[in-house]
Parts: C-alpha cells; structure tokens; sequence
C-alpha cells in the first residue's frame, strides 16, 4: 500500500531530510573551509532525491526542469572545495523551487560568513 503524505508532512519531510543531511555529513570539517567531493555528492544527492520523492509544489513552476538545474548545479559544486561557494550554490539550486518552505541551511555559514540584517526586532508592550 502506497504511503500518501500531506502538502505539510511532504514540506516538513523535505526540510528534514535537507538539514539532516548536510549536518551529518559536513560535521566532521565543521571547522574547516573546505567541503570534501564525497560530502558534496552525498549532500546534492541527498537533496535530489528528497525534491523527486517530497517536493509537492510542481504545479506552481511548471516550466521547471529539475535535472537541468540539477546537472548545472552539480557543474557549479565540483569545480570548487570552498563550503561558503558550496553553501550558496546549494541555497540558489534550491531557491528555483520558488518554494519558501524548501531550504538549506549550514551551521558553518550563519557562523562564519553571517551577517548583521541591517534591523533588530524588539517585542513592543510585551507583545
């Protein structure tokens, strides 16, 4: 009997397996600038098969070919080592999902390379 997931167990399904795949495999060089190519395969893999199984939201990009841009992503992470070109390239493969919920994020990134948002939020009244 076929498994059928909802719109927000697919989202959530998707974003977990993103975040878990890339702390597990990156922690180990959580210190380092460099992203070995197992860890790069395993991660854009990873992603791929997460997106063809769990991604629910085609009808919104219909125009949208998934191994093209995987192939150009896959082009753009293995001609370099750096994590922070890797972790953008990986963010922009992504953001062509024109989805809010489906994202990457990396630990060494925000730590190392965030930056101040330019705003600061306060709660206002305690509200």
């Amino acid at each position: 009997m076929p498994m059928i997931l909802t719109i927000g167990k697919r989202v959530f399904l998707i974003v977990t397996v993103m975040i878990s795949c890339c702390s597990a495999s990156m922690a180990e060089s959580s210190q380092s600038g460099n992203v070995t190519p197992t860890d790069k395969t395993f991660i854009a893999t990873k992603l791929y098969a997460a997106i063809k199984t769990c991604f629910a939201h085609w009808i919104n990009i219909p125009d949208f070919d998934l191994d093209l841009s995987y192939k150009n992503y896959l082009d753009q992470i293995m001609q370099t080592n750096d994590r922070v070109k890797f972790d953008l390239a990986t963010m922009q493969f992504l953001a062509c999902l024109h989805n809010g919920h489906t994202f990457f994020w990396d630990d060494y990134l925000a730590n190392t390379v965030g930056q101040d948002m330019g705003f600061r939020v306060y709660y206002a009244d305690n509200k």
